[in-house]
């Protein structure tokens, strides 16, 4: 997605257009744009991939919910 965002952005600015303006018609700053350019455009918020160790299997969940509505 931030790919092809980047891609039409670019092709705006080719264009002829203002890359400010370009930016505000996909709802992005220029600074965000800055941003994925440099650091890339993979998620790298804190807790973004999480793996919950003690998560119930599907088994189990659904042995809890036929013993609750029974």
């Amino acid at each position: 997605m931030k790919e092809s965002v980047i891609a039409a952005i670019d092709s705006a600015v080719g264009a002829g257009a203002r890359q400010r303006k370009a930016c505000e018609m996909v709802g992005i700053s220029p600074r965000t744009l800055q941003n994925w350019r440099s650091g890339g455009t993979e998620d790298k918020r804190k807790g973004a991939a999480k793996n919950v160790v003690r998560k119930l299997t599907d088994d189990e969940r659904e042995q809890i919910l036929r013993l609750c509505t029974s």
